[in-house]
């Protein structure tokens, strides 16, 4: 799938064990491929990561909330959108950091089953991860 320049492949892996003879527990695999600025012919931005470490969990979601986390190098506004594969906008909504460090924030999700792409903005950076409701 592509989406805004960026390429994501996500899907199932399971492997098999040869010495029990059956199949293991299956893994959910997500691939991201960023266009680079060499080939976008935009410039490099240099500037320091303020949001890092960006973890959605549960993921796949299975209740009607997730929990984000993500390190807060400085304090900015942030807020997030959530997509849907077609580019739709599903969900957006501003979180509130009181301080730098550890962040953990519940957010309200009862969208249908499917994959989603969360972005995650703050100054004029945005942060993707791949996002499943099951």
């Amino acid at each position: 799938m592509e989406y805004q320049d960026d390429v994501y492949i996500v899907g199932n892996l399971q492997l098999y064990n040869i010495k029990q003879h059956e199949n293991e527990k299956p893994m959910y695999i997500i691939l991201e491929r960023k266009i680079s600025p060499e080939e976008t012919g935009e410039p490099e931005l240099t500037t320091q990561a303020i949001v890092s470490q960006l973890v959605v969990y549960p993921n796949p979601v299975t209740s009607t909330s997730f929990k984000l986390s993500f390190e807060l190098a400085a304090q900015t506004d942030i807020s997030i959108g959530i997509y849907d594969f077609t580019g739709f906008l599903v969900s957006t909504q501003k979180l509130t950091t009181t301080s730098t460090g550890p962040q953990e924030q519940i957010i309200p999700f009862t969208a249908p089953a499917g994959n989603y792409i969360l972005n995650l903005y703050y100054n004029d950076q945005v942060i993707k991860t791949i996002l499943i409701k099951k």
